[in-house]
Order: C-alpha cells, then sequence, then structure tokens
C-alpha cells in the first residue's frame, strides 16, 4: 500500500531595492528655469506625495552583508499568524506547535 502524499504551499520572501520613479511637469520659461524648479521641488520633499512607478527591472536582491535584518524568509502558507518557518538573518528553523490536521 503506497502512501497518500499532500500538496503543501510555501512562500518565499527576498528583500531587495529597486529604482521608484516619479513623472511630473514644471511650468518655466525656460529649460534652465524649468530644471532649477524641478530641482528645488525634489529638494523640498514634496514629490514623495505623488504617485510614482515600480522600475521592476531595476530590482536587486540585497545581500544579507549590507543588512541589518533577514534578507529572506520562508513562509507556510498552511499558518495563521504569517510567522516565518527560516529566516536567514537568525540561520535557524522557527519551530511551531504542530496541529493535529497539518493544515
Amino acid at each position: 500500500m503506497t502512501k497518500e502524499t499532500k500538496t503543501f504551499k510555501f512562500f518565499y520572501d527576498e528583500k531587495c531595492t529597486v529604482w521608484c520613479r516619479t513623472t511630473f511637469d514644471v511650468e518655466a520659461d525656460s529649460i534652465e528655469s524649468a530644471r532649477d524648479a524641478a530641482i528645488s521641488f525634489v529638494e523640498s520633499g514634496e514629490v514623495t506625495d505623488l504617485p510614482w512607478e515600480t522600475l521592476t527591472d531595476t530590482c536587486e536582491v540585497i545581500d544579507i552583508a549590507d543588512n541589518d535584518a533577514a534578507t529572506q524568509e520562508l513562509y507556510s502558507a498552511h499558518e495563521s499568524d504569517y510567522t516565518p518557518i527560516y529566516d536567514n538573518y537568525q540561520g535557524v528553523r522557527i519551530e511551531k506547535n504542530k496541529n493535529k490536521d497539518n493544515k
């Protein structure tokens, strides 16, 4: 008799750095004036209030040596508390209480 197997789903999250692009218009008499106004706008911090697009092709994985926390986390889709079962910072398996039906 063969033992019946089940399929279990997991999520592997990896921390990355990525560029985001904000597009905005500046009205001015010349490109030089527009450039100065654009720089002033960015330096004022107001540009962060505008919507942006993520430039996904610029995504780079962060090395754990460059981070003060985990950069890789593994989750079980069958856990309700969304605590990782493994991360590369602690480098250990995070034991959970097993429920009786192994959902």
